[in-house]
């Protein structure tokens, strides 16, 4: 599944396949903004799929992030 987000002006894409997940910076980030574009990257996980996020297995850096996430059971 993929959902396409806007926030503060910048563009993400979320992609979840079971319990996986990455989102991906769409567009140029400059020197400085990395630590406050991988915070909503982040928030962003847990809004758009409802789960919560396992920050100790994210990986990668503002461009890109990979990590598991556990869902609510429907």
């Amino acid at each position: 599944m993929r959902s396409d987000v806007t926030r503060d002006g910048r563009h993400y894409a979320v992609f979840q396949k079971g319990n996986q997940v990455e989102i991906i910076r769409l567009g140029y980030a400059k020197r400085g903004e990395h630590q406050a574009i991988r915070a909503t990257m982040i928030t962003l996980v847990q809004e758009v799929t409802g789960c919560r996020l396992a920050e100790t297995t994210l990986q990668g850096d503002s461009g890109e992030m990979r990590g598991r996430v556990s869902c609510p059971r429907k």
